[in-house]
């Protein structure tokens, strides 16, 4: 098992974020993470990732437990790709990508290898912006941002990658050119996507499995295709109204309306 969540809770001050969460994760799986705004979503994958200490409760990755003792070690398994694209405007796609390898290297080691420098024109190449290897990032469009994102953490070979609303800024169509890349390195990789997401018929489309979370607990964890009308009440909290015409289409793996 490559992700395991226990019994995970966070308060911040006496406000309760995160209530006894629990799933896991293996290889080649790609979950998408559901909820309102204030669900304890992006709490949840910052926990993982050791951005945010957990109140109670324990992650382990490659079972090794996430703490303050492990950090960089289990962090060296685990890319982060950000809602605002979090590149830095004025270096080079190039410079922005080999930004990422920095946390495995020691503190006075800061130069780049032609090796290093080989690897991250590749993962540039795999995201479909070796034509702007050496552009400023400020100079890019917001997927195009994203992508760098997403080369950034391909770098760093990770076995998990935690998706924190990827695509909330971004227009339907490069949305799904960003699901798109994500999809191709879960299953070319076998990489884990753990995957906050708004955007219901994303959700259904992209992941094998969906976490619906409502008001810090976990109150859906199955297939897409398993998901009602009832479990979406429970999820967005009587937020959302369906239908007898909502339904999740079982070939095509969208949502109609």
């Amino acid at each position: 098992m490559l992700l395991q969540v226990q019994q995970l809770s966070k308060s911040f001050g006496s406000k309760p974020v995160l209530h006894q969460v629990d799933f896991q994760a293996d290889r080649g799986e790609f979950i998408a993470v559901l909820g309102s705004s204030g669900a304890g979503k992006s709490t949840l994958l910052r926990c993982i990732n050791g951005l945010v200490i957990p109140t109670s409760g324990k992650v382990d990755v490659l079972g090794m437990e996430m703490n303050r003792k492990n950090l960089q070690r289990v962090r060296r398994h685990v890319g982060f790709i950000f809602q605002n694209f979090n590149v830095i405007g004025n270096l080079s796609v190039l410079q922005n990508v080999l930004i990422g390898l920095l946390g495995a290297k020691g503190y006075w080691n800061v130069m780049f290898s032609r090796e290093e420098k080989r690897k991250a024109e590749e993962v540039i190449d795999i995201v479909g912006l070796g034509d702007k290897l050496h552009e400023r990032a400020d100079r890019l469009s917001g997927g195009q941002k994203q992508r760098v994102g997403i080369a950034r953490v391909l770098a760093q070979n990770p076995d998990i990658i935690l998706a924190d609303e990827p695509v909330s800024n971004l227009d339907p169509v490069t949305s799904r050119e960003i699901m798109d890349i994500l999809r191709t390195i879960n299953e070319t990789r076998g990489t884990v996507i753990l995957c906050n997401l708004h955007q219901l018929e994303l959700a259904a489309e992209y992941g094998h499995r969906i976490i619906g979370i409502h008001s810090g607990r976990v109150c859906f964890n199955g297939n897409a295709h398993d998901l009602r009308d009832e479990d979406l009440s429970l999820i967005y909290g009587g937020k959302y109204v369906g239908n007898t015409e909502t339904r999740v289409n079982h070939t095509r793996g969208e949502v109609l309306v």
